[in-house]
Parts: C-alpha cells; structure tokens; sequence
C-alpha cells in the first residue's frame, strides 16, 4: 500500500509541475495574430475616389502607406480599411503598395490607379467649309465623367451615349468666323476650335489690295487684286499686270499659301515666276518646296463704320533654317525656272499682304494706318501710297540663290 501510494503521490506531483509551465509559457510567449483579406476594392479609374479592404484580424489593424504615394489616404477603423485615392491627371497609370497589419502578422496589397482616358478618334478640329446649318458627331471614349460648353451661341455641344455632337448655326454673319468647344472633366481640360468658312462666300471677290513695303521709298504700295478659284484650284489675280499666282486654301486655318516658283504669266517675252526671297540673309528661291503663309483676319469698327479683311504673308518654316520676308516677281526666258535662264526680278514686294475694306472708299485710309504700324518697315504716320507698277529688270548680282 505504501508503495502504491508513493507512486501516486509522485504522479500528483508531475501532474502540478507541467500545469503550471503551461500557465507560464501562456503569459510570455504570445502566438502570432492571424490577418486575413476578405475584400478589396484597390483598382481605381483616374477619378478621384473610394475603396475599401475588409479583413479578420484578431488584433487591433493598423496600416501602412509609403512615404512616395502621396496621392493615396488610407485609415483602420476596426476591420475596415478604407482608402481614398486623388484625380490622376496624367495619361500614365500609378500603383503603390498599401501595408495592413495586425500584431505580427501583415499583408501587403497594390493600389493601382488608371491613368486620364480621353479620346476622340484623331479629330483636332471641326470645321465647316460652308455658311449653312450642319452637325458634326464624334464617338469619344474616357473613364472621366465629362462636361462640353462652346464659347459662342452660334456653336451647340452636347455628350450623350459616348459621343460628342457639335451643332453650327447657319453664318448670316457675311464674314468667316470662329469658335470653341470646350470639354473639361474635373481638372482635366481640353478644347477643340470650330471654323465655320466659305471661301467663295467669304473670302473670294474682288475689292482686294494686294500691297507690300517699297523699301526704296517708304511707302505702301499696291495692286488690285481678284481672289477666285476654278474648280480645286485658288488663285490671287491682278488684273492690271494680267498675273494669277497660283495659291492653296486652308479652310481649318483660313489661309492662303503661296509657293515659290509658281509661273504667273509673261512679261515682254518672259516667263514670270513667284521667288521668295530672305531679305537679312540675301538669299532666294525658287523651290517649290519653299511658300509663305498669310492668315485671314477679320476686325470690324465697334459703330460698323468699315471692317476689314486681311491676310499678312509670313514665312511659315518650309525654307528650312532661311525666312521669307519678300516675294520676288522673277523673269526667265525659258521653261522650267532655272538658274540658267534666270533674268533678274522685275518687282520686289517685301512683307505682302492682303486687304479688302468695307466700305471701299475707306481703303486708302486704312493702307495708310498699315504703313504706320508695321514694325518690320517704320515710317510716319499718313505716309502717301501709290499703285503698284512693274519696274525694268533690276541688277540684283549681289542676290545669293539659295536651292
């Protein structure tokens, strides 16, 4: 008996030792919280906006944003993580990693967020080459809520359905005329100009002076001059000198482009050609790959007393590093322009441009406050003008021809 009950006193004794380091390890060695992803909505458009990461977490959650995603904000209330993201204004895509933890336990997860979607099939521009009433509709896609305005009544923008519809008003205006459509979604803006021209309506007639600076005497000077077209083909006449100088026409631009050697008719036997000329380099041409541009504007007198139509010749970068600032009329004796049937200039018109005045008889006026304002031929105010007239064939050896 006293055997039996020694061991069972020794088995009591063990039982109580292993108790009690079971209570200790409990109280120093806490196990690892466990954290698990319930749901997330981490995938963002490029709108400013709201997701949530729902998780089972044991323990307290806590989370973790690096220091470079400033755009994102992200704060634990319970098992709820909830994450805000600012507009991405960029075309690019961002992500970050967004770090949730609950004691030792932790899991990492990817803020991605779109870049700026917006896209209307290539089109830049609206233009309406004509005076009438017309729509013009556009498929667009973004991933932005969107809002169209136009910044004049005679243009109607709307968005429905994925597709921009732009309305023009029919032009009783009698002169071209432009506007804009502007499409903004939220910081994100943009604008696509409208031109609402008729080249034979508007721009084509008579009543044109076509007037450069003569340098040799400071004055204005000028021919008058007809703008037509035959079919697809535009053209500047001046009937006085029976020249037509061959043009294009831009109806997005309104503007006219005049190439170097365009042959414009004869001249005592002589094939006239258009040459364009660098005045500060001393250099010309006759490459058809070289023009100068002229822009069509309109300005009207606040009483409608006159307005005017204008149009400056301006070099427009197809001479590579030259500039043309003068249009030459140059003689050859045979065809095609070269430099060895090359006869001299007969007419240097620096800086040329267009001008047609409403009333006529306000005209002259005008040209004369033209040659006042031009920064590229100073002079003083109310110089005299004169019409235009061919002069004879000009010694201009020291003229450099540039090919």
């Amino acid at each position: 008996m006293k055997r039996i009950y020694s061991i069972l006193l020794t088995a009591a004794l063990l039982s109580t030792a292993f108790t009690a380091c079971d209570n200790d390890d409990d109280e120093v060695f806490a196990p690892a919280t466990s954290l698990t992803i319930l749901s997330r909505e981490t995938s963002f458009q490029a709108g400013a906006a709201t997701g949530t990461i729902v998780v089972d977490a044991k323990g307290p959650v806590t989370v973790e944003i690096p220091a470079e995603a400033e755009w994102i904000n992200a704060t634990a209330d319970g098992n709820t993580v909830t994450v805000n993201v600012n507009q991405n204004s960029s075309l690019n895509g961002r992500s970050a990693m967004l770090t949730i933890m609950s004691g030792e336990a932790k899991a990492q997860i990817a803020i991605i967020q779109a870049g700026i979607i917006f896209d209307l099939g290539g089109v830049t521009s609206v233009v309406n080459a004509s005076n009438d009433a017309a729509t013009y509709t556009y498929d667009i896609k973004t991933n932005l809520p969107i809002t169209v305005s136009s910044n004049v009544d005679w243009i109607k923008a709307s968005l429905n359905d994925g597709k921009l519809t732009v309305n023009v008003d029919a032009n009783t205006s009698g002169h071209f005329r432009y506007g804009t459509v502007t499409y903004k979604a939220e910081d994100f803006e943009g604008s696509v100009p409208v031109t609402q021209v008729d080249y034979d309506q508007d721009i084509a007639g008579d009543g044109y002076a076509f007037a450069f600076v003569d340098s040799s005497t400071g004055r204005i000077s000028y021919f008058d001059a007809v703008l037509g077209r035959t079919g697809s083909s535009y053209w500047i006449k001046i009937p006085d000198l029976n020249f037509t100088i061959p043009v294009t026409f831009d109806p997005k631009e309104v503007s006219l482009t005049m190439a170097a050697g365009s042959y414009i008719g004869d001249y005592q036997g002589m094939y006239i050609h258009t040459v364009l000329w660098d005045t500060d380099e001393g250099y010309l041409t006759w490459s058809t790959a070289a023009s100068m541009t002229a822009k069509f504007n309109y300005f009207d007198d606040d009483t409608d007393a006159y307005c005017i139509l204008e149009a400056d010749f301006e070099d427009n970068g197809s001479w590579g590093s030259y500039v043309s600032k003068a249009l030459r009329l140059e003689a050859f004796s045979s065809l095609p322009a070269g430099s060895g049937n090359r006869q001299g200039s007969i007419l240097n018109m620096p800086y040329p441009f267009l001008q047609k005045v409403h009333p006529h008889a306000v005209a002259p006026a005008m040209l004369r406050a033209r040659s006042a304002s031009r920064s590229a031929a100073p002079m003083p105010k109310l110089m005299p003008f004169e019409t235009g007239s061919l002069s004879v064939l000009k010694d201009d050896s020291n003229v450099k021809v540039a090919y």
